[in-house]
C-alpha cells in the first residue's frame, strides 16, 4: 500500500499548487457604479471566500454577504496513531444557508481507505451560528461512523462542538461505541504446547481488539508572533473508557496546526495515556479551493472558516493486542484439567510424579494410585527404557500386585502419539486432542510382574484406555486382566 500513500501525496501536492486562478472562475466581470453615495454591484460574483466580502468602490465600501459554500476535501493521516494503519479520506462539506453569513445547517459525508484497503464511512449533520459582535463561529454536529479497519467492524455515534474565534478556539466532543467493543478476534496455538507439572498445557496467542468510548476537549489558538504566519497550537485533555474490559484512562496531548493556504492545512498531533502510551501522527488536508490561494502562511479569519469541516478524525480508537495464554487440556468426564502421573524408568531418583520430577519405578506409581490421591489421577504417562529392557518397569514390591486402574483412567506409552477425549474448544471442536510422542523411535515400554504366582500386570476396569505398551508375562502372568 506504499504506492497508495505516494499516489495520495502526489494528488494532495497537485491540488495545492495547481489551483485555477480567480479570473477563470468568474462568469462575468463585476462593475461598480460611480455614484459617490450608493455604489452598487452588478454582474456575477466570482467564487469567493465564505463570509463577508468587501469591495472597494468610488462610493466607499460595499459589503457583500455570502454564506458557507460546499467543498470537497482530501486528507491523509500518517504516523503512530490510535488506528494502526495510515489512512486517506475523501469527504464533502454540504452547507445550507439559513441567513447567509449568519447561520447555516450543514451535512458531511466521507469515506476513508486504510493502507490495507479497508474502508471507513462517516456521515453527519449539524448547525452553525456566527456571532458577528464577537467574531465567533459556533458549531455543533452529530456523526455516525462505521469503522471497518479491524477484524470486527464497529459503529459509533459522536457529538462535536466548536467555538471558533480570532484568538481562542474551544473544540470538544464525545464518541460512544454502539457495537461490541471488546472482542477476541483470533487465537491459535504456538506449537509449544506440552506437559507441565501434572497438566498438559496448550500454549498460544490471542488477538484482541478493544475499542474505547472517548471524550475530549481542546483549547488553543494562534501562537504569539507565529500566529501571523498561520501557526496555531492547542492543548488537549481526554478520557477513554471500555466497560467490557474494565479499562479507562485520562490522557493529554497537543496539536500544532499550520495554515499553509486557506485550503491546505497541516497538523502535527501528540497524545499520551495509559492505554495507547505515546502516539504521534500528522495530517494534511486539502479542500477544493473557491479561488486561487490568496494567503500563504497567513491566519484564516473566522468568516473564512465557515466552509471548513468540523475538526475530527472520523475513526474509532481501537487497541489491538496479542496476548500469550496457556490452558490445560480438560477432561470431558469431570470438566476439570487432566491430571497426569509420570513415570520415567531412566530417572536416577524417585520423584513425585510430575513431568519435571517423575516416578522412576512402577511400584511407586502403583502405590500412588492406591493411596487416597489416586482417585484424582486421570492418566499415567510412561516412558520406555532407553535400553529397551523392563528395568524399573517390573512389579517387585510384595505381594507383586498388579497396577489396578480405576474407572476411566488411562495408561499411555510415550513412544507413540496418543489421541484422547477432551472438552470441545476452539482448538478442537471435535473434542479430541493428540499428544505427540515424546519418545518416537524407541520401542514401547516393557511392563512385567516379578511375582512367581500367576497373576496379571494390569487390572482393567470400565472406561480404561491402555495404549503403547509391551506386556511380558514371562509365561506366568496375563498382561491385562479385567477386574471389577
Amino acid at each position: 500500500m506504499k504506492t497508495l500513500r505516494q499516489f495520495a501525496t502526489l494528488v494532495i501536492t497537485a491540488v495545492t499548487f495547481l489551483t485555477v486562478p480567480d479570473a477563470l472562475r468568474a462568469a462575468e466581470p463585476i462593475s461598480i457604479s460611480e455614484t459617490q453615495t450608493d455604489a452598487q454591484v452588478s454582474g456575477t460574483l466570482p467564487n469567493s471566500r465564505a463570509g463577508l466580502m468587501t469591495l472597494g468602490s468610488l462610493g466607499g465600501l460595499n459589503e457583500v454577504t455570502i454564506g458557507a459554500v460546499p467543498s470537497v476535501g482530501l486528507s491523509g493521516n500518517f504516523g503512530d496513531n490510535y488506528w494502526q494503519e495510515d489512512f486517506y479520506t475523501l469527504d464533502a462539506f454540504l452547507p445550507w444557508n439559513v441567513n447567509p453569513g449568519t447561520d447555516y445547517f450543514y451535512g458531511e459525508v466521507g469515506v476513508s481507505l486504510t493502507e490495507e484497503g479497508r474502508a471507513v464511512g462517516n456521515i453527519g449533520a449539524g448547525y452553525a451560528y456566527y456571532l458577528a459582535n464577537l467574531d465567533r463561529l459556533l458549531r455543533m454536529g452529530s456523526y455516525f461512523t462505521l469503522d471497518g479497519q479491524y477484524e470486527r467492524t464497529r459503529a459509533s455515534w459522536s457529538l462535536r462542538a466548536e467555538s471558533l474565534g480570532k484568538y481562542v478556539d474551544v473544540l470538544s466532543g464525545i464518541q460512544i461505541i454502539t457495537t461490541d467493543s471488546d472482542d477476541v478476534v483470533g487465537r491459535g496455538l504456538t506449537g509449544q504446547e506440552g506437559f507441565s507439572g501434572n497438566n498438559y498445557l496448550l500454549q498460544g496467542l490471542i488477538v484482541q481488539e478493544t475499542a474505547f468510548h472517548n471524550a475530549d476537549i481542546e483549547v488553543g489558538g494562534p501562537l504569539p508572533y507565529l500566529g501571523d504566519y498561520g501557526i496555531s497550537a492547542y492543548a488537549k485533555g481526554y478520557y477513554m473508557l471500555n466497560t467490557q474490559a474494565d479499562l479507562d484512562s485520562l490522557g493529554f496531548g497537543f496539536r500544532s496546526e499550520w495554515s499553509l493556504t486557506e485550503d491546505v492545512i497541516f497538523n502535527v498531533n501528540y497524545t499520551k495515556d495509559d492505554i495507547f502510551d505515546h502516539s504521534t501522527w500528522f495530517n494534511i488536508a486539502v479542500s477544493t479551493p473557491d479561488g486561487a490561494p490568496r494567503n500563504f502562511l497567513r491566519p484564516i479569519s473566522t468568516r473564512e472558516r465557515f466552509s471548513k469541516r468540523v475538526h475530527r478524525t472520523g475513526r474509532i480508537p481501537t487497541k489491538v493486542e496479542q496476548r500469550q495464554f496457556s490452558t490445560p487440556l480438560l477432561n470431558p468426564k469431570t470438566g476439570t484439567p487432566y491430571i497426569f502421573a509420570h513415570l520415567d524408568p531412566n530417572a536416577t531418583g524417585n520423584g513425585t510424579g510430575t513431568f519435571e520430577n517423575p516416578y522412576n519405578n512402577i511400584d511407586a506409581m502403583v502405590a500412588a494410585n492406591e493411596a487416597g490421591g489416586g482417585a484424582g489421577i486421570h492418566a499415567f504417562y510412561v516412558r520406555p527404557r532407553t535400553d529397551g529392557t523392563s528395568t524399573n518397569l517390573t512389579l517387585l514390591a510384595p505381594p507383586e500386585r498388579p497396577l489396578a486402574l480405576r474407572p476411566n483412567q488411562m495408561l499411555l506409552g510415550s513412544n507413540i502419539d496418543q489421541t484422547i477425549d477432551i472438552m470441545p474448544s476452539v482448538f478442537s471442536p471435535t473434542g479430541t486432542y493428540t499428544i505427540s510422542a515424546l519418545d518416537a523411535g524407541l520401542a514401547a515400554p516393557v511392563l512385567m510382574n516379578g511375582s512367581a504366582n500367576p497373576n496379571a500386570i494390569v487390572y482393567a476396569s470400565r472406561g480404561n484406555l491402555i495404549s503403547g505398551f509391551t506386556f511380558d508375562g514371562g509365561g506366568v502372568h496375563d498382561g491385562v486382566r479385567l477386574h471389577s
